[in-house]
């Protein structure tokens, strides 16, 4: 698999185990034309995610449709 979408709906914490996971993930597929996109994420972690700027790392989107839409031009 090279395109992953995470849905976060049910996440209510992460801590740096986590968020190492998710942005080693996107090192490994993103060579191979692949990446990651977050959907469904709480206000909480996004405030987390805005400290360290993971959003310019990683996409982030509301719906899943938009993720799809985000991988249809990789």
């Amino acid at each position: 698999a090279r395109k992953f979408i995470i849905d976060m709906k049910n996440l209510e914490y992460i801590d740096s185990s986590g968020i190492g996971i998710i942005i080693n993930t996107a090192k490994l597929v993103r060579p191979k034309k692949g990446d990651v996109a977050l959907i469904n994420v709480s206000q909480s972690i996004k405030d987390i995610f805005k400290v360290i700027n993971l959003q310019e790392f990683i996409k982030i989107y509301s719906l899943e449709a938009e993720a799809m839409n985000f991988f249809r031009y990789l």
